[in-house]
């Protein structure tokens, strides 16, 4: 995959990089590199890195990463505050945020990674956690996601193959390129719903889609009257529709917003939003029932 950076007001010029595989960039790295293989990562000396380690981007946009401390490989796992016993989670080498299924059971996390415990307020609603963190299924009244809240889910690059969820419909479809497209039936737990419909709430998803455009790296640098953005090939494009008391929303946007030269709050809460989404289609039964796909789109 190849990134071009477009600059307006007449400047042209290029800015070539490749994907690194599970932990993309957004912009060139100032302070090291990834391994070949996208899981370890070398600081300007050519160093392996072990532990924490916060990799710099020459836009500004910095971002702390765990790598394990025996082989230098990016952790999945947890990870506890020796100050004062918080508990963190990673993936792939970056800390969790919001909320996250783990072997099963529903966490939650701050924005700033600390995973919530006991009574803790998400988007202003309440919501009760067990000690270890594990949700026990229990919210507050108004916390309640309304009785129609329906969603669909679909990420592509070919619209005709989607990765999709599709809550009303109980189905998800997979997308399996040079075999063409799958789909298995699903019915989404209580529990699973209301904790989208949280997430909905939490990363904003409704002031987004009153923003009048698709979220794309172009589109949030216009609006921020910024010159750089970024346009990537092969792009996946994403559609968000749902509905809350008697009212339709859709999401626009495609994965170019993941690799947004400029620290946005629009492109973080779409990343965020648009993470959760395809972790949970992917982790789900009837996804992961249908066969793997056979070929590319690089």
């Amino acid at each position: 995959m190849k990134i071009n950076k477009l600059v307006r007001l007449m400047i042209l010029s290029v800015l070539v990089f490749s994907m690194i595989t599970a932990v993309p960039v957004s912009a060139a790295i100032d302070n090291g590199r990834w391994g070949t293989s996208g899981k370890d990562f070398y600081d300007p000396d050519g160093e392996r890195v072990y532990g924490l380690y916060e990799i710099k981007y020459d836009n500004n946009v910095n971002r702390m990463y765990k790598f394990t401390e025996n082989e230098g490989t990016a952790f999945t796992g947890w990870a506890k505050s020796v100050k004062n016993g918080s508990r963190y989670y990673y993936k792939s080498g970056s800390m969790v945020k919001g909320w996250a299924k783990i072997n099963r059971q529903w966490y939650h996390f701050a924005m700033d990674g600390v995973m919530s415990s006991g009574t803790d307020y998400i988007a202003g609603q309440k919501y009760i956690f067990e000690n270890n963190g594990i949700w026990t299924g229990k919210y507050g009244s108004s916390a309640k996601r309304p009785d129609d809240f329906e969603f669909s889910y679909e990420s592509f690059i070919v619209q005709e193959r989607p990765d999709g969820i599709y809550s009303k419909q109980g189905i998800v479809k997979k997308d399996l390129i040079e075999n063409g497209a799958g789909e298995a039936g699903l019915k989404i737990p209580q529990r699973d719903m209301q904790v989208i419909y949280s997430a909905v709430l939490e990363f904003g998803v409704i002031d987004m889609c009153g923003l009048g455009y698709d979220i794309t790296s172009g589109n949030i640098a216009l609006a921020a009257g910024e010159e750089e953005a970024v346009d990537i090939d092969p792009n996946s494009k994403v559609t968000f529709t749902f509905a809350i008391d008697g009212t339709e929303y859709t999401l626009k946007g495609d994965e170019s917003v993941h690799y947004h030269p400029v620290q946005s709050y629009t492109a973080d809460r779409y990343k965020a939003f648009n993470n959760f989404m395809q972790d949970y289609l992917r982790g789900t039964d009837g996804y992961e029932s249908l066969p793997d796909p056979v070929g590319g789109y690089n």
